[in-house]
């Protein structure tokens, strides 16, 4: 990470909780069923999240679901990892000012984009990705149970394994089904 990332980070960091209460948004739970338009965040710089990535969109396609999907790159791979997705697009460390406040059109637009269920499948902890989840006013946010991530309406837990993606998935699929709105 580049000492201008890293100041991002730490004052972006001490700034975000408080930028996140003013967050104004309609919660509401969705099923699959229900939902009409889906988001998906992931980090692209992690192959494992990569790979888990692919196996939830491609669920999505395969049963005709509308999603749209926001991943985390290094500066220099954007390039190379956006023709490899479809329906997705990347945003870097540079698409934050110096405060780690988001200032690039496109990663502005899905954060004002009025989900109905936004699903983080990053694992590991990301201030960047964090930001977008504090920041999204997705009716639901959903992601995998962390200890100090407090954006989310419904977590999963694992039970403290390391994270398998395929467990996650078939969780979310199964907790997915299940809700009645």
């Amino acid at each position: 990470m580049s000492l201008k990332g890293y100041i991002k980070l730490k004052i972006g960091s001490l700034l975000l909780s408080k930028r996140a209460t003013k967050v104004v948004r309609a919660k509401a739970f969705s099923n699959f069923e229900t939902a009409r338009n889906i988001a998906v965040l992931f980090d692209a710089t992690d192959t494992d999240n990569n790979t888990c990535a692919r196996f939830l969109t491609n669920f999505f396609i395969e049963n005709k679901i509308r999603f749209r999907a926001l991943g985390f790159a290094k500066p220099y791979d954007v390039e190379d990892t956006t023709s490899a997705y479809s329906n997705t697009s990347f945003f870097t460390e540079k698409s934050f000012d110096i405060t780690g406040f988001p200032i690039e059109e496109g990663l502005d637009d899905f954060i004002r984009t009025d989900f109905d269920i936004l699903i983080n499948i990053c694992f590991k902890q990301n201030y960047f990705i964090n930001s977008v989840i504090a920041f999204s006013v997705a009716k639901m946010k959903l992601g995998l149970r962390q200890n100090d991530v407090g954006y989310y309406d419904f977590m999963i837990d694992l039970n403290d394994d390391p994270f398998n993606c395929e467990l996650f998935i078939e969780q979310l699929k199964h907790y997915l089904k299940i809700i009645k709105t």
